[in-house]
């Protein structure tokens, strides 16, 4: 049975705003703004000078781009998207050249899913206020696929 207390009034609004911080303070995953070391590894030689800077080049794409597209924990395609580029008139034609490209995107693809590669900070996120049934759906899926994972037999 429930019984009502003088204490409902202060208990109820506590649990509600305890809640709410726990649904807002989220984890954010952003890319290093550093280049990790899968993505481009080779020994400094003057003719490297040209690779390194097309590597930067991708980085950046990736970090302007591909990271907003595909958030953490998402599998990336096996084709780069459009997005995915670097400037063949900043760095020559090497840089605009397809297989270069595919090259670049697969290390993406590589060193995407290593922890070295992200950063984690917690900040408050409100986006789920804006369709709040939408987000508690993904936020169900994304939980249950981690569950499923988890309790998969091996």
């Amino acid at each position: 049975m429930f019984l009502r207390h003088h204490t409902d009034k202060l208990i109820y609004p506590i649990i509600v705003l305890l809640l709410l911080v726990y649904i807002s303070y989220r984890p954010t995953y952003r890319l290093r703004a550093e280049m990790p070391s899968g993505f481009f590894s080779a020994p400094e030689t003057a003719k490297n000078d040209i690779q390194r800077r097309i590597a930067r080049s991708y980085w950046q794409s990736a970090l302007t781009d591909i990271q907003w597209k595909y958030s953490h924990g998402q599998l990336l395609p096996a084709d780069p998207p459009q997005e995915f580029r670097a400037d063949p008139k900043l760095l020559g034609p090497l840089a605009g050249d397809a297989t270069e490209r595919t090259l670049y995107w697969h290390r993406l693809r590589d060193v995407w899913e290593l922890p070295d590669t992200w950063t984690e900070k917690y900040e408050w996120d409100w986006s789920w206020t804006n369709d709040p049934f939408t987000s508690a759906s993904e936020w169900l899926h994304e939980h249950a696929d981690l569950w499923m994972k988890a309790h998969a037999p091996r």
